[in-house]
C-alpha cells in the first residue's frame, strides 16, 4: 500500500516538474499527434498490470498519458559482457506503445542516451529505425493492440497459404496458419482443464490469433541435485492445436530459438522431438482422442 502511494506521489511531482521546468529540446517529442515534453509524460498515471503472453511471471505496466491515452511499458536490460555487468548494469531499453482509435505507435528511448524515436502506425513485424525486440510483436498482438499478419486466402476461406507467405519469414508454420511468435499460440485464454498429470494439475486452454482451440503443456529440465531443484527455471513447452478432428503438436524449449511442429499427431506417435508419455493420457482425458482399449 505505502509503494503504491509512493510511486504514485513520485509521479505527481514529476508532473508538477514537467509543467514548470522549461524543456529540454532534447527531451521534447510527437507522438500521435500530440506533442511530449519527456517520456515520463507517457506514464503520467499508472492503470494496470497485463499477464504476459511470453514470460508467465512477468507483467506489463499499463499506464494513461497526460492526453489520457492508452499506453503499455517494454523494458529490455542492456546486454552483459561479462558477470561484473550482469550483476550491475542498470541501464534498459524502454518501449512504450501509445493506443490511439485503431491504431498505435510505438516511442523507443534507451537510458543514457538523448532523445527518443517514434514509429507511427506500427504493425506487426513493420521495419524501424530503431532496434525492437522479436517478442514485442507477440505482446501487442495479445493485447489486442495490433493484429498478426494475415497468411490464409480469406476470400477463398481455405486454409491455403496465399503466394506472398514465405515459410522462411515466421518462426514456424502449423495446421496451415503460419505463426510469428509463440505468443499466437495463446492470444486469449479460454480458462483451465482438470488434468490427470498428478493430483491437482490443471491444463491451460487458449485461443490462438486464428481462434483455434489451443491446450497448453509444459515440463521443467531435469533437476540432478538440490542446487537444480532450486534455481532451475526452464521448461519444455508443448501447444496442442486443434484443427477440425486433427491435432497440431508444436514444441518449444527455454533458451533454444524456433519451434518444432508434428501435424496429424496420434497417441504414440514417433515424434522428432522429446515428448513424454503423459501428454497423450491428457489429450485423451480432454476427449481429443478416444480411450485407448486395454
Amino acid at each position: 500500500m505505502f509503494s503504491k502511494w509512493f510511486r504514485s506521489t513520485k509521479r505527481w511531482l514529476a508532473g508538477i516538474r514537467d509543467r514548470w521546468t522549461p524543456a529540454d529540446p532534447a527531451d521534447t517529442f510527437e507522438a500521435a499527434g500530440k506533442a511530449y515534453r519527456s517520456v515520463r509524460q507517457l506514464k503520467a498515471r499508472e492503470r494496470e498490470a497485463l499477464a504476459s503472453a511470453e514470460h508467465e511471471m512477468f507483467k506489463i505496466p499499463v499506464y494513461e498519458d497526460i492526453h489520457g491515452r492508452r499506453v503499455l511499458h517494454f523494458w529490455e536490460k542492456f546486454p552483459g559482457l561479462d558477470s561484473f555487468d550482469s550483476l550491475y548494469e542498470d541501464r534498459y531499453s524502454n518501449w512504450y506503445a501509445i493506443a490511439d482509435r485503431q491504431q498505435v505507435t510505438l516511442v523507443y528511448q534507451k537510458d543514457d542516451t538523448p532523445g527518443v524515436q517514434v514509429h507511427e502506425n506500427y504493425t506487426a513485424q513493420a521495419e524501424t529505425a530503431f532496434e525492437i525486440p522479436w517478442w514485442i510483436d507477440g505482446e501487442l498482438i495479445a493485447a489486442g493492440l495490433i493484429e498478426p499478419l494475415k497468411t490464409a486466402d480469406d476470400q477463398s476461406g481455405d486454409e491455403m497459404l496465399t503466394e506472398s507467405t514465405k515459410e522462411d519469414e515466421s518462426l514456424f508454420v502449423a495446421a496451415g496458419r503460419s505463426y510469428l511468435t509463440v505468443a499466437q499460440l495463446k492470444a486469449k485464454s479460454e480458462g483451465e482443464l482438470d488434468g490427470v498429470f498428478y493430483r491437482g494439475y490443471k491444463v491451460p486452454v487458449y485461443r490462438d490469433a486464428f481462434g483455434r482451440r489451443v491446450l497448453y503443456f509444459r515440463e521443467r529440465f531435469p533437476c540432478f541435485d538440490s542446487y537444480d531443484r532450486i534455481h532451475e527455471n526452464r521448461y519444455y513447452h508443448w501447444y496442442a492445436i486443434e484443427n477440425g478432428d486433427k491435432v497440431t503438436l508444436v514444441y518449444t524449449q527455454d533458451e533454444k530459438p524456433g519451434a518444432q511442429v508434428h501435424e496429424d499427431y496420434q497417441p504414440d506417435a514417433k515424434t522428432a522431438f522429446y515428448s513424454p508419455e503423459w501428454i497423450d493420457r491428457e489429450l485423451i482425458n480432454a476427449g481429443l482422442f478416444g480411450k485407448k482399449e486395454g
